[in-house]
């Protein structure tokens, strides 16, 4: 009986090291993954402004705008005289920025994941206010779930093509319009709908005494003094309008939209909450930008090989993202 015991301690121990191995491995994958989806990311900048100031694409960044390109979300129209070309570079320096914030803060992105790597950052902590080490530095986090969101949307996708559930497109005669939209959609859509039907509420009902609304526009989770069902209701409820609005104010996406759209919400408003408005806009911004730069590269220079390769990191990233998460929250319980 001992022996037979001593024989299955061994085997418990065993299978526990074999266990600590293999996720050390997948945090060792994830890290890699992030590291070269960042470059990625930062590369799309110079690569962007390749594309409009430099390619037949952008042959008419100097026209004047004719259309009205809404920043901001309130009910007035002021007519700016600038060109195409401008509101790009003004676009670009603003996400420019925002990203170079989430690489450092709180702490620069290499450290952060050295850290991640080196203590097993996706163990949960007793503390429940800590979900995990990621939160050292926000660009981490936010390419994590990015990456969440490009997985799920094309599992999402797949599905609903199975069951015959259409999501529609939104064709576009002119690239550089086309560019210029995805590029200004992000910053418009963030402050629309999660700053105001999320930020504003939950300063309203949800701030700590003291706490001001920039502080809580900003970055709520910070500033809040009540956790919980209330603000997950606030970010349900902007993902639902926010999945709504791309079918009633967009001509060309299908009702199938509406659910990818949905989960998107979701996960930019959970974004927004826990490490900032800047990582909900620049998660948005990737992913209509990144893949738009690549493609257009890739048509530029007759290769979709980086497009596929951003498209097979994103994924592969997402599924181990989820894996990690799920291990946390397992551990918690």
């Amino acid at each position: 009986m001992q022996e037979d015991r001593r024989s299955n301690s061994r085997h418990n121990k065993s299978d526990r090291v074999g266990i600590s191995i293999a996720w050390r491995v997948l945090l060792l994958i994830h890290a890699a993954l992030t590291l070269l989806i960042s470059a990625m990311m930062l590369a799309s900048y110079p690569l962007g402004a390749y594309l409009v100031f430099h390619t037949s694409m952008g042959s008419g960044y100097r026209e004047p705008l004719d259309g009205f390109y809404m920043l901001v979300p309130l009910p007035i129209q002021v007519q700016a005289n600038i060109s195409i070309g401008d509101l790009f570079i003004l676009l670009w320096c603003t996400y420019l920025l925002l990203f170079t914030l989430l690489l450092l803060s709180p702490k620069n992105m290499l450290s952060a994941i050295l850290r991640l790597v080196r203590d097993d950052g996706y163990s949960s902590s007793s503390n429940s206010n800590s979900i995990n080490n990621s939160s050292s530095n926000y660009l981490i986090a936010t390419i994590a779930w990015f990456s969440i969101l490009v997985a799920s949307s094309i599992a999402i996708d797949l599905l609903q093509n199975m069951l015959g559930i259409e999501m529609g497109s939104i064709e576009y005669e002119d690239r550089l319009k086309h560019f210029v939209d995805a590029t200004t959609a992000p910053l418009r859509e963030e402050l629309g709908f999660r700053m105001i039907l999320i930020g504003v509420p939950a300063y309203l009902f949800l701030a700590r005494q003291g706490s001001t609304l920039l502080n809580v526009l900003w970055r709520p989770y910070e500033h809040l003094s009540r956790h919980g069902k209330s603000i997950h209701l606030l970010i349900v409820a902007s993902a639902l309008l926010f999945g709504l609005a791309h079918v009633l104010f967009s001509t060309g996406w299908s009702y199938g939209k509406v659910t990818q759209a949905t989960l998107g919400g979701i996960i930019l408003g959970w974004l927004y909450y826990r490490y900032g408005l800047h990582a909900a806009v620049i998660a948005h911004w990737a992913a209509n930008y990144l893949p738009l730069t690549y493609l257009f590269v890739g048509d530029a220079f007759g290769s979709d090989a980086m497009l596929n390769m951003l498209e097979l990191v994103l994924v592969s990233n997402g599924i181990v993202a989820i894996s990690l998460r799920l291990r946390a929250y397992f551990k918690s319980q």
